[in-house]
């Protein structure tokens, strides 16, 4: 008897560990954001991917509202990870505070992904529209 639970846990461990046992709470996990662990703090981290209607997706908002230095939020750390995660720009920190590294990173988007030969550093439409088709 002891044997055969053995045996079943094993093959549970290995259904599940290989991804074969799939259902709503594996579905709702695959959504579910994964967090970063960078010294002593603990982030969510978002994957990005496409999503219908908004381009691509980091999980933070889905909406293009304009951003510039000094604001803050989710619209921040939308723009942050989508160059953070398709680039490949140097480090940037996901914070939500659009400060001087991030409006460095926004004139770097502007200029090599975009061909803007004066990059602003202002996330506008059309600076959403590069970075949700990255």
């Amino acid at each position: 008897m002891i044997t055969r639970k053995r045996l079943a846990l094993a093959s549970a461990t290995v259904a599940l560990g290989s991804g074969l046992v799939l259902g709503p709470a594996a579905a709702a996990f695959a959504d579910a954001p994964q967090t970063r662990t960078s010294g002593s703090s603990t982030t969510l981290a978002f994957e990005c991917h496409y999503k219908n209607g908004v381009g691509l997706y980091c999980g933070h908002t889905t909406r293009n509202d304009y951003a510039d230095y000094g604001d803050s939020g989710k619209g921040v750390m939308e723009i942050q990870d989508l160059i953070k995660q398709t680039t490949d720009y140097g480090y940037l920190k996901v914070d939500g505070q659009f400060g001087k590294n991030t409006r460095s990173a926004v004139k770097w988007f502007q200029k090599n992904y975009m061909g803007d030969n004066t990059p602003d550093g202002i996330v506008g439409p059309k600076t959403w529209k590069a970075l949700r088709a990255k």
